[in-house]
C-alpha cells in the first residue's frame, strides 16, 4: 500500500461517521394505521422536542390496502440525546406499530 493510501485510511479510521456528527438531519420512519390520530399523535410526539422549527418535513406512503401508513420524518436535530429522546417518545406511542 502506498504512503498516502495508509494515510487516508487512518484517517478515515479517526473520524466520525455523518450519523454520528450533531447537529445534523435525521430521517425517522413511522408506521402506524392509517387514519389522521396516527399521524397527528407523531407529528406532535416529534414537534415537543425538536421543536417546530426542528420539523423539517414528511412524506407518507400508504400501504397496498391502505390499511396502514408509513410517515418519513425530516428533522434537525441538536444532539445524540435529542435524536434518542424521539426515539423513546416514539417507540412509548400507542399508535406507532415499527419504528425505522
Amino acid at each position: 500500500m502506498a504512503q498516502s493510501e495508509e494515510n487516508q485510511v487512518g484517517q478515515d479510521n479517526n473520524s466520525e461517521s455523518p450519523l454520528e456528527q450533531f447537529p445534523r438531519i435525521a430521517d425517522i420512519k413511522v408506521m402506524g394505521l392509517n387514519d389522521a390520530a396516527f399521524e397527528n399523535s407523531i407529528y406532535t410526539l416529534v414537534a415537543s422536542i425538536v421543536l417546530p422549527t426542528g420539523m423539517l418535513g414528511a412524506t407518507n406512503k400508504l400501504s397496498s390496502n391502505g390499511k396502514y401508513t408509513s410517515v418519513t420524518l425530516n428533522v434537525y436535530v441538536q444532539s445524540k440525546q435529542q435524536l434518542i429522546d424521539v426515539y423513546v417518545k416514539l417507540r412509548a406511542c400507542d399508535d406507532v406499530l415499527y419504528l425505522l
